[in-house]
């Protein structure tokens, strides 16, 4: 490799990986605050009862980051034993409520040593399968629930109240919290078997969920599977509280963008007090359009860095910012700029008219 562009690549800073925050110092936008408000309402949720909490918030808003904040929390203070529960790691969807009952029953008798309340599940989730006749039960269980209840009402409710009297009288463990997080990556069906599994099957005292997910997606999933008008008013039905992640301020937003490009020798070479205040505009003016989360932000950063260690000679760093931005957000318009870069630069050019 040229000794020269070794050194550049050395100037440059590392490509931000798109992770969610696990401890509070890497917290730059106050997510903890917000985490330890979840924390509070969770610890007034009354014993013996059955709670669902959903969060709520656009891709990239940073769900992951506040959930992760608020169970380093609770695992601190041995609060809940908590289960991540990863339905999109489940190859074939008719396994996913057998693999949610194997979880659930080993937490279970984790806490209290007791197989009885493992056969009274596996007994439980054995009708429940033999109930509907074929592999994709959930869906069909969700379409035509009051049929197949009446069906097998008495084995079904009786498994059923088995389940929660144990784990309301005679269970002494901690309560359980069950986090699910990227709901609305599933498929339409698999999003409607997971709200079906909270909600009806498995809604039992001591057992808490805590789902992340894009609202929107999840109500048009609803729509679609189930062919309703009203996703918004059924999926009311599944939580008890929705929180929505805060919306990021546009300061935080720059700052942190700009602490990335601090970090960039090249770019340190390049900032004076105009391009500072050079930037404040371009951003204000053109990049809080585009890039309005973390997840934006590291995309363009990753972007913009990639192409200033070749090109920081000839260009303006924050006009390489802006370019780069409308490359990935407005690639229409980048294409403009391209397309008609010699007519930008002549109209630029011409003398000022007094």
């Amino acid at each position: 490799m040229n000794m020269k562009v070794k050194k550049l690549l050395m100037m440059n800073s590392p490509l931000i990986l798109d992770k969610p925050i696990n401890k509070k110092s890497e917290d730059i936008l106050d997510f903890d605050i917000f985490s330890r408000n979840i924390v509070n309402m969770l610890r007034t949720v009354p014993k013996n009862e059955s709670f669902n909490f959903a969060l709520c918030g656009e891709w990239g808003a940073g769900k992951t980051s506040i959930m992760n904040l608020s169970i380093d929390i609770l695992e601190k203070e041995s609060l809940y034993n908590i289960v991540r529960f990863n339905p999109w790691n489940v190859i074939k969807k008719e396994n996913l409520v057998n693999e949610f009952f194997k979880q659930l029953k080993g937490v279970i008798y984790k806490e209290t040593n007791d197989k009885k309340i493992l056969i009274k599940l596996s007994n439980y989730y054995k009708i429940l399968f033999e109930s509907i006749p074929n592999t994709s039960f959930l869906t069909n269980l969700f379409k035509s629930l009051s049929l197949k209840f009446l069906r097998n009402n008495q084995t079904i409710t009786t498994q059923k109240e088995e389940i929660v009297n144990y784990l309301k009288n005679e269970y002494n463990g901690r309560p359980i919290l069950i986090v699910i997080d990227d709901l609305d990556r599933l498929t339409n069906d698999e999003i409607c078997e997971v709200l079906k599994l909270i909600r009806e099957i498995a809604d039992f005292p001591n057992v808490l969920y805590y789902v992340l997910f894009e609202r929107n997606q999840v109500v048009n999933a609803i729509e679609k599977e189930l062919g309703i008008n009203s996703g918004e008013e059924y999926l009311r039905k599944f939580f008890q509280i929705e929180w929505m992640v805060p919306v990021f301020e546009k300061e935080k937003i720059k700052k942190y963008l700009f602490s990335l490009l601090e970090q960039n020798e090249l770019c340190q070479k390049k900032f004076n007090s105009d391009m500072i205040e050079y930037y404040d505009v371009i951003f204000d003016k053109c990049i809080s359009e585009f890039a309005k989360n973390i997840r934006d932000i590291k995309l363009l950063f990753n972007s913009f860095q990639s192409r200033f260690y070749l090109l920081h000679r000839w260009v303006n760093l924050v006009d390489l910012l802006a370019v780069t931005c409308f490359e990935l957000y407005k690639p229409n318009l980048y294409n403009f700029i391209i397309e008609k870069k010699q007519s930008l630069i002549y109209f630029c050019e011409l003398p000022t008219l007094k």
